[in-house]
């Protein structure tokens, strides 16, 4: 008979909005400045000693959605003769119809790459990264490594077919690990497989830039890519209207509970948030009475898995349950479940709670012995002398409420009678 140690419940809300795809590359600096030689005014990111403040190239990003998205471990991977990847810090948000760039230390972009020289938010091949001037490629990962966006370009115009085998385009990205953070694990993330416009595909820009120009979209996040004069962190055409941010639910919750090295492990996450503030960790003993044992801030706003977890390093001897809560910067409250857990494996009881019958086991398949069960008051309810490793109760007389289940050791076990 399996018994499970680690329970899932997968909570799913409909009239579902999803953010995904509404953040784009808009803009890339590809050939700035004065000269296509200058090394200088043809960086991303020089981590040359002296050489930070190097550097006219720059990406942009546009918010293509009335409301604020949180980037924050989102992946900007860029390939020519070198290759730079870097990993946005949590909290980093592009606020609605807005832009944000990553660029070089002359720039004037918001992410300055030379002050990420020395922090694993960023990896290059070499100390000094920069855009290709002939064939290269820029693309846009979301922190779970699913790729939103992604744009080439090539040394001569008409020259889409080589993606993706040219020797020039061929190269595969890495996750920066971002180990300070909460961002999760990542290994090689995807490459875009056919040219167009769809989720899992490259846009063709067309040839490289002239010199002091960049590669842009006609129109923000839209219209075709073409070669013009920079507007970092502006609009491209007719700016557009800023609507009305409506707060989505959570798309996805994912409610688990799990017990190691006598610590409770309260995990779960969520796909999508639109102003969520905090969520509340509670526990109780009966499934009544509950106290708050810890808070832990919310990603605001993301449309991204976004991982949480709470430890319970002193858990109940017993049954214990755990409920979530979040909460919203608009006062809004919102339960997402209770979970039980044994903090003990010599005897598992279950189902708990329990409407008729419950199962008491040995987990070691020896036989179980004397056994007492006794209410909230003390009183005997039943005994029981087992010589099977386990033993079937039948509960349904019982009035609801909480009971304990004493075994021949001397443990205690909290078990929940409901209607």
């Amino acid at each position: 008979m399996f018994i499970p140690n680690r329970i899932t419940v997968l909570f799913v809300f409909f009239c579902i909005f999803s953010l995904r795809g509404q953040i784009v590359i808009n803009e890339i600096s590809v050939k700035p400045g004065t000269s296509a030689s200058d090394q200088c005014q043809q960086t991303m990111a020089d981590c040359n000693a002296g050489n930070s403040g190097c550097g006219l190239e720059y990406i942009e990003l546009y918010n293509n959605s009335d409301c604020p998205v949180n980037i924050g471990c989102f992946i900007l991977c860029a390939e020519g003769v070198t290759t730079g990847q870097f990993r946005f810090p949590s909290g980093t948000i592009i606020p609605p119809r807005g832009f944000y760039t990553v660029g070089g230390g002359a720039s004037s972009a918001n992410v300055i790459l030379s002050g990420f020289c020395a922090n694993n938010h960023y990896l290059s091949t070499d100390t000094r990264f920069y855009l290709e001037n002939g064939d290269g490629w820029v693309a846009l990962y979301d922190a779970t490594g699913n790729l939103l966006d992604a744009v080439f370009w090539t040394f001569s115009s008409g020259e889409s077919s080589k993606w993706p085998a040219d020797s020039d385009l061929n190269g595969t990205f890495s996750a920066p690990a971002a180990t300070a953070s909460s961002c999760p694990s990542l290994g090689a993330l995807p490459r875009p497989t056919t040219v167009g416009s769809g989720a899992t595909q490259i846009e063709y820009a067309g040839v490289s830039p002239t010199l002091g120009n960049v590669l842009e979209r006609t129109v923000d996040a839209g219209g075709t890519w073409a070669i013009g004069a920079a507007t970092r962190n502006n609009c491209n055409g007719v700016c557009a209207t800023l609507g009305t941010c409506a707060p989505l639910p959570i798309e996805l919750y994912e409610f688990d509970l799990s017990m190691e090295r006598d610590q409770v492990f309260v995990y779960w996450n969520t796909q999508s948030e639109a102003a969520t503030d905090f969520f509340r960790v509670e526990r109780s003993v009966d499934g009544e009475d509950w106290k708050i044992i810890g808070v832990v801030e919310a990603s605001g706003y993301s449309n991204t898995i976004v991982n949480y977890e709470f430890v319970d390093v002193k858990p109940f001897e017993g049954m214990s349950y755990y409920r979530l809560t979040s909460f919203d910067l608009d006062g809004a409250i919102s339960y997402k479940g209770v979970r039980s857990v044994e903090t003990h494996t010599e005897v598992f009881v279950y189902p708990n709670p329990s409407k008729d019958d419950f199962f008491i086991r040995n987990v070691g398949d020896a036989s179980l012995g004397s056994i007492v069960v006794l209410d909230v008051y003390g009183r005997i309810i039943g005994q029981f002398n087992s010589e099977n490793w386990i033993l079937k109760i039948d509960a349904s007389s019982w009035k609801s409420g909480l009971y304990y289940v004493i075994v021949e050791s001397g443990k205690i076990y909290r078990v929940l009678k409901e209607e």
